[in-house]
């Protein structure tokens, strides 16, 4: 037997064996949700610069975990109730011993830390909760260096608490410091420490906290940085230190008595206030650990934290010292009832926030006074110079912790975040966020909060870019085409890939001139609007230019739209003529109707006259948007603005005198512009392409194959047909895709074709492509690419509701200023605004953010944007993903109208047969379960607008034409139609698993587990009842999200085969 030293017997009395606190019992489930996260461990560390005796850090250990009976305490199962059951006092621990180089010992250290314990070593039988031991609850390991030993122990969180690190650190260096010299252990460590256990929950307090939570909406604490939540959650994590500034540290000395409030109440404010910046609220909630040990467990070892949840109103407080006064009185409020913890309420009232989720907050807070609680002369065991090391964790329950620790001379914010949510460079940014604002809230206190500053050194580089400028105005794209026409007349401007037909320099602007002289003779002049036919012909080319040489603009008509809405168009333009084909009557307005003249066969050609009357704010055309997702509207594009956009793209391109680029995309689409202006305002050549050429990859390839070009643009929709058929085709040739989000896999077809790929972003209201960038297979690795960088002096801002600039990393509406800005709305009496440079501005209504390398990435429409069970749903996130399945090219998702329940459609394009339940499945591995379609059609092509977009307002129409999927059903498995299972025998056995465990006949297929009483304890239940009925082992973490008999039904029909043949049991049968 051991040498130990005697442990005198406590004078309270110890109760060996209790039932779990409720606390206690949560982090036994995040254990079984996450069992190899170790989330809930917790390391203390002290390394000596002097070797450390094995011997007596093991005797040191050994006493400290004898005193303390919440250090020999273990959970066990007994009766199907989770117990707390101490130990008898032992032998001195087995400590690990590992050597290892210096630069190895941290990462050592974390790894050990890293190791979960096992609360039950052995799993229980199927279907059969029986008593079971995990092992001990703490460990030790020292880990011996050429420079220095570190001593760790990481206990379970059941069991320990930040207040207990410190104390066990503090006896544990006393008891060494004595046997490392000689001595003998102090007889104050010798005695056995109280085994205190916080009082119940009182009933007063249970009822405030439900009260005070009422109606908690745990979705409106997503922060504008947050990525999408995964379907479950990994609880990985990292921790970043930030020191604070020495201006907000200074400051602190005299903020206490003029703001009435202690420092904790300060910084906690301040993170109140850094929340709601960042999108959070403006009903906040933050969880805040409260020790509650009091009298009686001072100096108490174990799990004595009870987490409170602070919720304020951010819209109540005007000034930060109003929001103080706000903090305060809500903090006093909750120690009042810290009693009962957030997991006391979640026991006795359930959960919010939709069944999976059972927290009230995401983020966290807390405050630790360093300098006061520990005291490091006392830590120099034999003189040895000791040191706490940091073991930084890699696991975060919470999106985001805060731990502010202060010393005499410096602060620090300890940074902890979730992987899941927040990246590292957004989870700093906001450190320093948190700085800025501090540092402006203590020096102006009275300011009213939007006021305060919260931008750092990095912010406000990023938010003031290069002044915005626009090209030289030198007569525009008219006089560039009318210059290369008479530098080299014959040489080739449009080439008609259809028939091979070529059209000079020379004939074009020669047929431009004549038919000026007919719009002349018509009346047409300066601020007339004249209908063009916008079929893909060198004769729309000369059309425009004659337009635009008399100080007219265009309207560009498709005569394969509907009349109606032709109709509308002519009307809203007030029409003064229609060049080209006639319209119909119906449609046409009294106005004159010029058709297009057929080129000359010979004589000599006529040049346009000199149109130095056209200036950069002539009105150059009238496009419609697209109507995608709305009506469309007019919106008018000036003579500066395709100048501007031609020249941009030609130069951000690369594009050398002479380029050619293939006319695909329709005239009535504002992109066309840059296909036909940009190589003709270089002196190169226009390819036309016949309309088939947009859908159909055998034609695109031969024509590409006879007229080789320097362009091709098309956006997402298009590509994701044809690029698949150019793989390997395109070497050499610009591949610019815009006007929607580009999905992963249609940028890895189209970098597959060996072209040179680029994502633009813009929109009707912005001529061209204000944002571009190059896309490298890197960029598509693992997520929809970016969008790249503002272009041609542009500048890019996302702002937030009130229109104020945010920072990187932080979603809003996204703002364009510069010269491709459009005039305004046809007939608008208000034209887009100007910022205080005069360059005019436009809110997109799309929703992105800008990187921390500046580029920009778009999200979503703010108009599609929505919510379903209190999550944001971005319909192109979900499409994205689906459109990753190799069975489908293009997806359009919509919310189903007249639901009981909002409900998201998704419609994809495919040619496969493919089971929506197999679709299903894939879109819940990469999403959250409200972001899953609860229903999938299959299309063999989804409506599209004139410019090849999904026509998502189409989709809603498209829906009633469909009954319930019905696609055949496979024998081996249950099939999933509209969301519900069909497969009776696994649906029934679940149902009857749900039946049993919550004591209700009245469960079925759809009743939420959670929802009607179900809590941890009874999900181990239900999770070994399902294996025994159907053969699958089931996580907890699978019944945290798939809550319902015909969600989990959905799951199993995808899984493998089960390894364990199910029960022959009849459901229902005891």
């Amino acid at each position: 037997m051991q040498d130990r030293d005697p442990i005198a017997p406590s004078t309270h009395a110890t109760p060996r064996e209790r039932p779990a606190r409720a606390a206690e019992r949560a982090l036994w489930l995040l254990d079984r949700v996450a069992p190899e996260r170790a989330a809930s461990n917790i390391a203390l560390a002290v390394r000596s610069a002097a070797p450390l005796d094995v011997a007596h850090v093991r005797r040191a250990l050994g006493t400290i975990i004898r005193r303390h009976p919440a250090l020999r305490s273990r959970f066990v199962l007994v009766d199907d109730v989770l117990t707390r059951r101490v130990d008898a006092v032992g032998d001195d621990p087995s400590i690990e011993v590992l050597t290892v180089a210096q630069e190895d010992a941290d990462e050592t250290l974390r790894r050990f830390a890293e190791r979960p314990f096992a609360f039950s070593p052995d799993q229980p039988a199927a279907g059969e909760l029986r008593e079971t031991d995990g092992e001990p609850l703490i460990r030790a390991v020292l880990v011996v260096t050429p420079a220095a030993d570190t001593f760790c122990v990481v206990c379970h969180h059941t069991i320990f608490d930040g207040t207990s690190a410190l104390l066990l650190t503090g006896e544990l260096v006393r008891a060494y410091a004595a046997l490392s010299t000689g001595g003998q252990v102090p007889p104050d460590l010798l005695a056995e420490a109280a085994d205190f256990t916080p009082p119940p929950p009182g009933t007063d307090s249970l009822a405030y906290w439900h009260e005070q939570l009422a109606g908690v909406n745990i979705r409106s604490m997503d922060l504008r940085c947050d990525r999408t939540r995964p379907a479950q959650p990994t609880f990985r994590g990292e921790q970043h230190i930030h020191p604070l500034s020495e201006g907000a540290h200074d400051l602190l000395g005299n903020s206490e008595a003029a703001l009435q409030a202690t420092r904790n109440i300060i910084f906690l404010a301040a993170y109140l206030l850094v929340l709601a910046r960042h999108g959070a609220g403006p009903d906040v909630t933050v969880g805040v650990p409260v020790d509650v040990r009091g009298g009686r467990g001072r100096g108490a070892i174990g799990y004595h934290t009870h987490t409170v949840v602070l919720r304020l109103d951010m819209e109540r407080p005007g000034t930060f010292r109003e929001l103080v006064t706000l903090t305060r009185d809500t903090f006093l409020a909750a120690l009042g009832h810290a009693d009962a913890s957030i997991d006391d309420v979640i026991d006795r009232y359930g959960t919010c926030g939709g069944s999976a989720e059972n927290r009230h907050f995401h983020h966290m807070f807390n405050y630790f006074d360093f300098h006061t609680s520990v005291e490091k002369a006392s830590w120099t065991p034999g003189g040895a110079d000791v040191d706490i090391v940091e073991v930084a964790p890699r696991h975060s329950v919470a999106d985001l912790e805060i731990v502010v620790r202060t010393r005499h001379d410096r602060t620090e914010l300890v940074v902890h975040h979730g992987t899941d949510v927040l990246d590292r460079t957004d989870a700093r940014a906001l450190a320093g966020r948190y700085d800025a604002l501090l540092h402006s809230a203590l020096r102006a206190p009275d300011t009213p909060l939007p006021d305060l500053t919260w931008h750092t050194d990095l912010d406000r580089r990023a938010l003031t870019p290069p002044p915005v400028r626009a090209t030289p105005w030198r007569g525009g794209v008219v006089a560039a085409i009318a210059a290369h026409a008479r530098a080299k007349p014959d040489a080739i401007a449009v080439v008609d890939a259809d028939t091979g037909r070529t059209t000079s320099y020379a004939a074009l602007v020669d047929r431009a001139a004549r038919i000026r002289d007919d719009l002349g003779d018509a009346g047409i002049g300066p601020g007339k609007i004249v209908a063009l036919d916008s079929a893909r012909t060198a004769a729309t080319l000369a059309g425009a230019l004659a337009v635009w040489s008399l100080g007219a603009a265009y309207l560009p008509v498709d005569h394969a739209h509907p009349a109606p809405l032709t109709a509308r168009r002519v009307a809203g333009a007030r029409i003064a003529a229609v060049l080209g084909r006639p319209l119909d009557s119906a449609t046409l307005p009294d106005v004159p109707t010029i058709p297009l003249p057929v080129p000359r066969a010979t004589g000599p050609w006529r040049d346009l006259p000199d149109t130095g009357t056209l200036t950069a704010g002539t009105l150059a055309f009238v496009i419609h948007t697209s109507g995608s997702t709305g009506s469309p509207k007019g919106v008018r594009l000036t003579q500066g603005n395709v100048h501007h956009a031609v020249t941009t793209l030609a130069a951000g391109l690369g594009l050398d005198a002479g380029a050619s680029a293939l006319w695909l995309t329709t005239f009535t689409f504002e992109p066309s512009s840059l296909e036909v202006f940009t190589p003709l305002v270089l002196g190169g050549r226009v390819v036309a392409a016949p309309d088939a050429a947009r859908h159909d990859p055998a034609r695109l390839t031969a024509l590409l194959a006879r007229h080789p070009v320097d362009l091709v643009q098309a956006t997402p929709t298009v590509w994701s047909v044809l690029a698949p058929a150019l793989e390997g085709r395109c070497e050499g040739v610009h591949l610019v895709t815009g006007g929607e989000l580009l999905s992963a896999a249609t940028a890895r077809a189209l970098l597959s074709t060996g072209g040179r790929v680029l994502n633009a972003y813009g929109c009707t209201e912005t001529a061209g492509w204000p944002v571009m960038g190059e896309i490298s297979p890197a960029c598509v690795a693992n997520q929809p690419p970016r969008i790249g960088r503002p272009t041609g002096g542009h500048r890019v801002d996302i702002v937030d509701d009130t229109g104020r600039p945010l920072p990187p990393g932080l979603r809003g509406n996204i703002r364009i200023t510069g010269p491709a800005v459009a005039d305004g709305y046809l007939n608008a009496p208000l034209r887009h605004p100007t910022d205080d440079t005069g360059h005019r501005t436009h809110s997109t209504g799309d929703i992105g953010r800008l990187c921390a390398d500046g580029t920009l990435e778009v999200v979503g429409r703010a108009d599609r944007q929505i919510k379903l069970l209190g999550l944001r749903v971005e319909p192109a996130e979900v499409e994205g993903v689906l459109e990753d399945h190799p069975s489908v090219s293009r997806c359009g998702v919509i919310t189903a109208r007249d639901a009981e329940s909002p409900s998201l459609v998704a419609f994809v394009e495919t040619t496969a047969t493919v089971h929506p339940a197999t679709l299903r499945a894939h879109a819940a591995r990469h999403l959250p379960a409200p972001a899953v379609p609860s229903r999938i059609v299959a299309v063999s092509a989804l409506p599209r607008t004139d410019t090849g977009k999904v026509a998502h307002t189409a989709l809603h129409e498209l829906l009633d034409t469909f009954p319930p999927d019905t696609a055949p059903a496979d024998p081996h498995r249950p099939q999933l139609l509209d969301g519900h299972v069909t497969g009776e025998a696994l649906t029934e056995r679940l149902t009857s698993a749900w039946r049993a465990v919550l004591a209700d006949d009245t469960a079925d297929s759809s009743t939420d587990f959670f929802a009607a009483g179900g809590n941890s304890l009874l999900a181990v239940l239900l999770s070994e009842r399902v294996e025994d009925l159907t053969g699958h082992r089931v996580s907890l973490g699978t019944l945290l999200i798939r809550v319902t008999p015909a969600a989990l039904a959905a799951h199993l029909a995808e899984a493998p085969s089960p390894a364990t043949p199910p029960s022959t049991t009849k459901p229902g049968a005891s």
